[in-house]
């Protein structure tokens, strides 16, 4: 029963991590400058809440999904800054490797290596969710030098997330090249054809 509960946790922590919690960073401050500015739409959200809340855990959903490709295309472009690293030069071999391997036990390593990937999955999405957010404080009805300071913070946390996310892609890539070092490919390890 308990490993039905852990397996629950870890399926809904990730989406929760990596695409709930940036849509929704992404979407508040868009959804407040409409209220401020819309009082027939507040009206409406005061009257249904719980059709509000569906709602925006709906859109946030959705736009934390395309915040997530926005993040696929920045590691790709991560790929190729650590390819030009010195002692990177094979880092896209090991990933193709990494994807045809098939371990009869899992390695230690494998269980840090998620650890990372989530937490590298949300640096990248926190920062542009930031991104997108921080646009829509000139659309509140804070004043234009706090909407700016207001900006000001975001743009520098989502530089310092996005940091933080090259810096987990390489140790990504240091981790994949030690798990590889043990690994067995596939086909060598493929049980024999039933032959009919």
């Amino acid at each position: 029963m308990k490993d039905i509960f852990s397996a629950f946790g870890s399926e809904v922590f990730r989406p929760l991590v990596t695409i709930v919690i940036p849509g929704a960073m992404a979407i508040t401050v868009w959804f407040i400058a409409l209220l401020q500015k819309f009082a027939r739409l507040r009206a409406i959200a005061d009257a249904n809440h719980t059709e509000t809340i569906f709602l925006l855990t709906l859109a946030s959903i959705a736009v934390g999904l395309l915040v997530e490709d926005f993040g696929s295309r920045i590691e790709k472009r991560f790929d190729e800054w650590l390819v030009a690293k010195p002692g990177f030069a094979l880092h896209r071999d090991e990933w193709k490797s990494y994807w045809r391997v098939v371990f009869k036990a899992e390695p230690i390593g494998q269980r840090y290596l998620n650890t990372i990937l989530l937490r590298f999955k949300f640096e990248l999405g926190t920062a542009i969710a930031l991104l997108f957010a921080a646009t829509g404080l000139l659309f509140t009805t804070l004043s234009l030098c706090s909407a700016l300071a207001g900006m000001g913070v975001a743009l520098l946390a989502a530089y310092l997330l996005m940091e933080e996310g090259r810096s987990s892609h390489r140790l990504l890539s240091e981790i994949r090249h030690e798990i590889l070092k043990g690994a067995i490919p596939y086909p060598a390890d493929a049980p024999p054809a039933v032959q009919n």
